[in-house]
């Protein structure tokens, strides 16, 4: 739909729901938003003006995607957890079939910052930083109050039925990992159950939060909202992932999980289980490798042919690595292997490689804007992991071959082991505990893994620095 036909479109909307002649003003497309569209604008009527955000299905069209709700609910949700307390923006309307828009609703516009790198490190956010744990502690403990009574329809999804999800969605990719086994067994193992299902947000971590200097002003993203366990929430807050760097401050980046904790047993009158709430960091971080897995796919499949989705693939590792840490913790591994030399005619293929790079990264990326600039960060990102693997992979890989043949006491390729060594923890075949020469070997694949994928992720530079 053009940008007028929908000006005119959302107009007649507003005259419907709100009554008057309104105008709809200053409309424009908002950044990010994935698997749905935000628009903001103002509505100007008589009363004044109102800055506004459009939330609906892309292009107007409702479609199957990843989310759990759809946006109807999704607006009965902002209304239930906004009557209990919870910050969010307020709900003006909801979408009606006439208006021919598609499925989605329309929310105040809130002032405030998404982006968490800049919550994280722009002086504007000093003061409030510190409080900020505490203060989602408290913010998830009204979210899980929320009346049932005044809730829509939601799904109910436990650990168990989750786990059984992200299970089917792994193993129809055929690339069997290790680590990635190694957690679906622990999980599997120690699933909860759930006595007492509340609200679960699905979604509530650093990025999803509208933050001003004063603190939270709103939680968004409600489309992975479900009934569950309401520890859920707070352990997907905590995942490394989300600490964007500052991986000495576990809740956001921004704060300690006991100021978190104390914060939701200052509203909910209960003390939160810190293992139950390690079970859940531990099933979101296999959760986040399971949905790089998926971009990866995506593109390799030939459904959506792009570069992004492929290096995505190839941060697999860094959950990999946050895994081990949470389930078997090291202080420091051992550095990566220097670069083989390479023969034959200067320039070789790995410094033609690294000039490419080089050029997106220096002189084309700053050139261009938008999409195109990211985009070129991450061409070269791209290079420089095939530089690595040029460099160091072969060795890397031959250490991981002699590993795997020792452990399983059988010959074989790469593949053929890693393969039998996956089964093998599945069924419990292989453990830690049986072998503990397990732990060591999946310790060393994953910093080789690093070392060519993402070596300045912040959990493995700082094992590498001890």
């Amino acid at each position: 739909m053009p940008q007028t036909d929908l000006a005119e479109s959302l107009t007649a909307s507003a005259a419907r729901a709100l009554g008057g002649e309104p105008r709809v003003e200053n409309l424009r497309r908002l950044s990010g938003g994935a698997s749905q569209e935000s628009w903001r604008f103002t509505l100007a009527g008589p009363g004044g003006e109102e800055d506004l955000v459009l939330r609906r299905a892309p292009g107007g069209q409702a479609r199957a995607a990843a989310a759990f709700v759809d946006l109807p609910t999704e607006a009965a949700l902002l209304r239930a957890a906004g009557d209990a307390g919870v910050p969010v923006p307020a709900l003006r309307w909801t979408l009606a079939e006439e208006d021919g828009l598609g499925p989605g609703y329309v929310m105040r516009a809130v002032a405030g910052e998404t982006l968490p790198k800049k919550i994280l490190r722009d002086p504007a956010f000093d003061e409030v930083r510190p409080r900020l744990a505490r203060e989602c502690g408290r913010i998830l403990a009204r979210l899980h109050a929320t009346p049932e009574r005044s809730l829509p329809e939601l799904p109910r999804l436990d650990a168990g039925p989750q786990l059984k999800q992200l299970r089917s969605l792994y193993d129809g990719f055929g690339e069997r990992r290790p680590v990635l086994e190694l957690a679906f067994r622990w999980l599997g193992d120690r699933a909860p159950a759930c006595e007492r299902p509340t609200l679960v947000h699905g979604d509530f971590r650093n990025g999803n939060l509208m933050v001003g200097p004063d603190g939270v002003r709103a939680v968004l993203d409600w489309e992975l909202a479900h009934a569950g366990d309401p520890m859920e929430d707070l352990g997907w807050l905590c995942v490394p992932s989300w600490r964007f760097g500052e991986i000495d401050r576990p809740v956001g980046g921004f704060g300690d999980r006991e100021d978190l904790f104390a914060g939701y047993a200052e509203v909910a009158g209960t003390e939160v289980d810190p293992d139950r709430v390690h079970y859940w960091e531990v099933f979101g971080v296999l959760r986040w490798g399971v949905i790089c897995l998926i971009q990866a796919f995506t593109h390799l499949s030939g459904r959506q042919r792009s570069m992004e989705l492929a290096a995505v693939g190839r941060r697999v590792s860094e959950t990999e690595i946050d895994l081990l840490q949470l389930l078997h913790p090291r202080e420091r591994l051992p550095s990566p292997p220097a670069p083989t030399k390479l023969p034959g005619p200067r320039p070789n293929r790995r410094e033609l490689t690294a000039a490419v790079a080089e050029w997106l990264r220096e002189e084309a990326g700053p050139e261009l804007s938008g999409r195109r600039g990211f985009h070129a960060k991450v061409a070269a990102n791209v290079l420089d992991i095939v530089e690595r693997e040029l460099a160091i992979g072969p060795e890397l890989q031959a250490d991981e071959t002699d590993r795997l043949r020792k452990l399983l006491e059988r010959d074989g390729s790469r593949d053929e082991l890693n393969a039998q060594l996956c089964a093998a923890i599945a069924n419990a075949g292989i453990t830690p505990d049986n072998t503990p020469a397990l732990v060591d070997h999946l310790w060393g694949t994953t910093a080789g893994n690093l070392a060519i994928d993402q070596p300045r992720y912040a959990s493995y530079r700082r094992l590498l620095a001890g």
